[in-house]
């Protein structure tokens, strides 16, 4: 037996002068339900029209029916936007609407006119022409059958399109789809599955390799996993600045120009020693043999030299941001060095405070213990134990902020190396999205490092809370430690 075409679900939208109307044609909706062609419907007053409801009603329903009098005109017009809206699905095929006429009024002076109009004949519901209200809502019924026909044989393509989309679950499946229905309402989320597979195939590419184009090919997808994003713009920056990689590149070329590039990067390297021979031994030749166009860039300056083909003004605003990331992580890691310093005066500081915290608790004692018990003498050892416990709890905390501080740096810098990678990747892809969210958040950054910078011991000790960028430095961490290979706007 063959199936049949899934049942329409409808909407009668009239005013409250229409109550007769909707009554006679509530009969014909009822007919039409039982005749196989309507799921259900539903009947709305105009007047007590809610438009947050009425918005999510579009999904729901596939066809819209209008009993277009001069009152439900007037709601239509003071909800223009609801209703263009409305008019647009259906030039869209998302959904149906038709127009009841009951005015000869042209449908071009109204925002209806890209709507099914109904009677379909030219004649008005009200018009003498008719014999009685059933003729016009028999004429009314045919047409809307007819239509109701059309619509469900689409409504049946349309499912059975994106049923063989979704179990095929590939991107040549879902760009056929949306080839054939592009504003359906499935098409968002087949276009969030293809980006999904790409996404999905570019990630465990670059895993698989683990090269800086790998990764940097990821980063150029219209990916929105923040984590898996975040990690392949610190892999870049890691690969690029790996010396043993660079070194073994470097040896395996033998040209002068790799080794001057190698000591440029890693001035301070493990193998400084042998660069610096090297060169030295070029330097003796009368003639330098540099590679001139056969010159093959090392895999950790694949972005740099991408970069060069930049047009000379956004090469000079790249390089500009480059170096203010690369001075950056360098406050960073000072700050970072500085601290293991200041931690040892601090343990000097908090011995120092545990001396009147133990006269405190010595004197609290003796008065616990006076001859004559008192209330006086109580209360005193309460308070002497209640300031000893309290300065030694803001003691205990003051290491807590500091620690926590600590680790906000060690955060930052692999925070400023994903921003370098993020800013190269958004100038060779020409998409400025990313640049001034990147720069803000980097200036944030420095902003807190001068923070921290200023605080003092006594500062520590009476911190509260902790800043809602080291929390939000805090979040991200904790996430990319707890959660692994989500897709995500």
């Amino acid at each position: 037996m063959a199936q049949q075409p899934p049942k329409l679900k409808a909407m009668l939208l009239y005013s409250q002068t229409d109550e007769a109307f909707k009554n006679l044609f509530a009969v014909y909706l009822q007919i039409m339900q039982d005749d196989g062609h309507l799921q259900r419907y539903s009947l709305q007053e105009i007047e007590r029209l809610d438009t947050y409801r009425f918005k999510e009603t579009w999904k729901e329903v596939d066809f819209f029916l209008l009993a277009c009098t001069p009152n439900l005109l007037v709601q239509l017009n003071a909800n223009a936007p609801l209703f263009k809206r409305l008019t647009e699905y259906h030039h869209m095929e998302r959904l149906r609407v038709a127009a009841i006429s009951f005015l000869p009024l042209p449908p071009k002076r109204t925002m209806l006119k890209n709507v099914i109009h109904l009677p379909d004949n030219g004649h008005f519901v009200q018009s003498p022409v008719w014999d009685s209200p059933h003729s016009a809502c028999n004429r009314i019924y045919y047409s809307l059958c007819k239509h109701f026909k059309e619509w469900r044989d689409k409504k049946e393509q349309l499912e059975e399109a994106w049923a063989k989309a979704r179990v095929a679950h590939t991107t040549e499946g879902y760009e056929a789809f949306l080839k054939k229905y592009p504003h359906s309402w499935y098409s968002r989320e087949a276009r969030n599955l293809t980006e999904a597979i790409v996404e999905g195939k570019l990630w465990e590419e670059a895993n698989e390799k683990k090269t800086l184009e790998a990764y940097y090919n990821y980063l150029r997808s219209t990916s929105r996993n923040r984590e898996r994003l975040s990690e392949a713009a610190l892999k870049v920056a890691e690969i690029e600045e790996d010396e043993s990689r660079s070194w073994q590149f470097t040896a395996r070329q033998g040209r002068p120009e790799f080794f001057f590039r190698h000591k440029a990067f890693f001035f301070e390297g493990k193998n400084k020693e042998e660069v610096n021979s090297r060169i030295a031994e070029f330097l003796k030749e009368k003639h330098i043999a540099f590679a001139g166009d056969k010159y093959q860039a090392p895999e950790n300056h694949y972005l740099l030299n991408l970069a060069k083909h930049l047009p000379d003004k956004e090469f000079f605003s790249l390089m500009s941001y480059l170096s203010y990331c690369g001075r950056l992580r360098g406050k960073l890691k000072q700050a970072l060095e500085d601290r293991k310093w200041t931690l040892y005066a601090y343990i000097v500081y908090s011995i120092g405070l545990l001396l009147p915290e133990y006269q405190l608790s010595r004197l609290g004692i003796g008065f616990s213990q006076a001859d004559e018990f008192v209330v006086a003498s109580m209360l005193k050892a309460i308070l002497c134990f209640g300031i000893a416990g309290y300065l030694f709890y803001r003691n205990y905390k003051a290491f807590i902020f500091f620690n926590k501080d600590e680790e906000i740096l060690s955060e930052s810098v692999n925070a400023v190396k994903r921003a370098s990678s993020f800013l190269r990747a958004s100038f060779l892809t020409n998409d400025p999205r990313t640049v001034r969210p990147t720069l803000f958040f980097l200036d944030r950054i420095e902003k807190q490092l001068i923070s921290i910078e200023k605080k003092k011991f006594v500062h520590y000790l009476v911190q509260a809370d902790i800043p809602k960028l080291q929390q939000r430095l805090i979040e991200e961490k904790g996430a990319k430690n707890s959660i692994t290979n989500s897709a995500v706007m």
